[in-house]
Formats: C-alpha cells, structure tokens, sequence
C-alpha cells in the first residue's frame, strides 16, 4: 500500500481549491518574462506563500528543461533540527492538482551519501511542499516527472555539493535549491543584505556568504560550489520582497531567483543581451552631441534585465576607420554592467586625453568594441620567467602592480606583439616589457613585491550607426 503524505500547506501557501491553485499559476505563468531562449536543469527559487513569492518562483520554474524526469528539491528545515540530511519514506505528496510520486530508487541511492530516511521533518514543513503544485502545472504534459524531497539540518554545504555534483550528470535530473532571502528587516536594509547576496552569487564567492543573507544558505553554497567548480554561472532572474504584497515595509522578507548556466557570466550576457549593450553605448557617443538632447545618457536599471544590474568591469573602445579613437575601461566590478558600459563609451569619445573629443561628422566611421572582463585571478610566481610561463598568448589580459605603479593590458594588445621572427617567449616578453613601461617602471624592472593578476574578456562588436 502506498504511503501518501497530506498536504499540511493547502489552504494556507496557496489555495485549496483545485481550480483556483490553477488559475494562479496560470497567471504566474503568463507573468513570466522569458528573456532568454534557454533551458536549464538547476534553479534557485523561494518559497513563502504564492501571493508573496509563486511568482518569482515560477519565473525560474518555467526555465526548466521539459525532458527533466526528476527534480531533486533540496531545501532547509525550518521546524524541525537534526544533523545531517534526510529524505522522506513517502511514495507520493499529495496537492489539489493530484499527487506527486517520490523517485524511491534515488532516495535509497541517497543512502550512499549519509542521507538519513526519517518522515518526521517532513511532517509539518513547507520549505518542499510549496514547489509541488508549481511543478505539476509546469511538466502537465509529462505527469510522469518525480521528485526527491531532500531536507537538510546542521551540515556542511559540502555534503549538498556532492550530491549536486554526482547527480548532475544524468541529464534526466533536475534541481531546485529552496530559499528564501533576509527575514524582518526594515525593506531598506533587507535590500543592502540581498543585494550583497546578489553579487556574491554572481561572483561565485564561496567566502563571501554570510549567516542570515537566507534561510537556505547551506544548499546555495553547495549549488555555488558546484557552479564554480564546473565554470558555470548562476543568472539572477526576479527579485521582491514581502511588502510588494502587503505594503509593510517595517518587516519585510526577500525572494530571489536563479537560473544555472553552463557558461560564464560574460559569455552568458555577450550571447543573449549583446543588443541591450550596444543601444547603450550607441546612446552613450551620440546624447551629448544630440541637438536636442546634449545631456549624458544615463540608464536606468529597472529597463533592464536583473543580470546587466550586477557588477562587471568592462572596456569600450572606440575605432575610426580601424584606428584607435579611444579607450577607457574600468579593472575592479564597482558598477553595474549598464552604468559602466555608459560611462566607459561616454569617456572613451569624449575624455580620453590622447584624443580630442569625438566629433558628430565622425559617427559614420565609428566603431566600437565592449570588452566584459570575468573575475580576476592573482598568479602565484617569484621570478619574472615563471610569470611568464603562466601567460597565455591571445588569451590572458594582464594587470601588474607594484606599490603605486599600475597597467593593465586587455587580451586583445597581444597582437601588436606578433612580430615576425618572434617566438612565443620573445611576444611574452615584449608584452610584459610594454606593460611596465606604461605603468611607469623600467622595462627590465623585477621586485619581489611585483604582482601580477590574469583576467579574461568576451569581445562584442559593433558600428555606431
């Protein structure tokens, strides 16, 4: 006889009726932005009541891959503590859309990674429960999906990472991690706290997770672990809070969502909101000399979507007739990616000090080139040949730093350095040379406190009119 568990949320996180709980999602379902022509088999959603957060939650449920035939729901206990990580013994979770099988051929695999089989949790926990109806309404074409409820208690993100990352390779597997973002701050702090959780996310930066940026912290460190590790990328999707519903702001509650990308941030932005920064570079060179507008054009972060409001560093550069017109970028991610871009196009017409400002009869002959940078990376080395064994020719931009002396080299400087008769040791060196040059140093200048710090870039091209 098959154990079912009852709904002990219906009524309360959303509605009881079955035709009501539908039309709802119906309605987050044609609410949803679908931005980006993708799927994906791992998602970061909320999961308060529908009225506060179904929506932002079915913003990243609708990104799932429809092939998916198990979704691993992993999500913190909020009534229960234990140590570790259990899963239910249940067969079935029942919603008013019908009842949801359990994969139990995973769960008794889940053994394998210390997962514990205890219903108790289970019993009066919502942090699970809540994505059922959302995923029914989502695979009704394939009602034969399941689930594996995974809750965890006092552990160590560690443990959920492996379970991501063994689990992962099946691509019949999907994933949603369960959180919610800082609870009962006044909504000005809530959103410092969240925004803070936004960059870190973006960054990948396992360090720089904190107690109380979520409730599920464990299982988004662990899902970021897995990103990193595997060079992909988690893209923001939605963001509310509590008093968007209710209108308090003295007590409010944050809810965000994600979507994994199997590429980098840049590489992500470059193939699918290339167009966004071109108009914004377009209008950056051509507001000032505008006749009627002559401001400066300054975008505004809600027109966009929620990723190009993260930090990014970035370059423009500016061609005429293949010549360099101007060049200005920026090294640390201090802007959002819209700010920065305008500002860096802005400054490369009409402030760089090696050119004169550009001029409205040269816009026929511009080009321009958006270099997003990705994080840098500190290269470890006590000689100057061992930097330069670490250098890769096309491929590595370069940033030295030695007290107050500094330059930076975009990949794209390499090719001034392919001389003829030159090899890869000679181009390195030359590089490196011109670089110490520009920060002010001597060419053959070496100390032990020389830093030196590789990044990378997506080049996006395109003329101005």
């Amino acid at each position: 006889m098959k154990e079912i568990k009852s709904s002990n949320i219906k009524g309360m996180f959303y509605p009881n009726d079955t035709k009501e709980l539908y039309h709802m999602i119906e309605t987050f379902d044609k609410g949803t932005s679908n931005v980006y022509d993708i799927k994906t088999r791992t998602i970061v959603a909320p999961h308060a009541g529908y009225i506060y957060s179904g929506n932002v939650a079915y913003e990243a449920i609708n990104y799932l891959d429809d092939n998916i035939k198990t979704i691993f729901i992993i999500a913190p206990s909020h009534r229960t503590y234990f140590e570790g990580i259990i899963s239910p013994n249940y067969d079935e979770f029942e919603t008013p859309l019908g009842n949801i099988s359990v994969n139990k051929e995973i769960v008794k695999k889940l053994n394998e990674f210390n997962v514990k089989i205890n219903n108790l949790p289970f019993e009066n926990e919502h942090s699970l429960e809540v994505f059922f109806p959302l995923i029914q309404y989502k695979f009704k074409k394939n009602n034969n999906v399941k689930i594996v409820p995974i809750l965890y208690g006092d552990t160590d993100y560690q443990e959920i990472y492996k379970i991501i990352d063994i689990f992962y390779d099946d691509n019949k597997n999907g994933f949603i991690i369960s959180t919610d973002l800082s609870h009962f701050y006044k909504e000005e702090e809530a959103k410092i706290i969240d925004k803070k959780t936004f960059e870190v996310i973006n960054e990948l930066n396992l360090d720089g997770f904190k107690n109380g940026m979520c409730c599920g912290l464990i299982g988004l460190m662990g899902l970021t672990k897995f990103a990193k590790e595997h060079n992909f990328s988690l893209i923001p999707l939605d963001y509310k809070t509590s008093s968007s519903t209710n209108n308090d702001k003295t007590s409010v509650v944050g809810y965000g969502s994600w979507l994994l990308s199997e590429m980098g941030q840049a590489e992500f932005i470059k193939k699918y909101l290339k167009d966004n920064l071109f108009n914004i570079v377009k209008k950056s060179i051509t507001y000032p000399l505008c006749e009627n507008i002559k401001s400066k054009f300054t975008p505004k972060l809600e027109n966009y979507p929620l990723i190009l409001s993260m930090p990014f560093a970035t370059f423009v550069t500016i061609y005429k007739k293949e010549h360099l017109r101007g060049c200005i970028g920026s090294i640390i991610p201090y802007n959002s990616i819209v700010e920065d871009v305008a500002n860096n196009a802005y400054n490369a017409s009409y402030k760089d000090p090696r050119f004169y400002p550009l001029e409205k009869e040269e816009f026929s002959d511009i080009k321009f080139e958006i270099s997003i940078l990705t994080p840098l990376t500190k290269l470890e080395f006590n000689t100057q040949e061992e930097l330069l064994d670490r250098l890769k020719i096309d491929i590595d931009g370069l940033i030295i730093q030695d007290k107050n002396y500094q330059a930076v080299y975009l990949p794209q400087v390499w090719e001034h350095f392919k001389i003829d008769g030159f090899n890869d040791k000679d181009i390195k060196l030359q590089f490196l040379q011109s670089l110490k040059e520009k920060a002010g140093l001597n060419k053959d200048y070496f100390s032990q406190s020389f830093e030196a710090y590789i990044f990378h870039v997506e080049k996006l091209y395109s003329s101005l009119l």
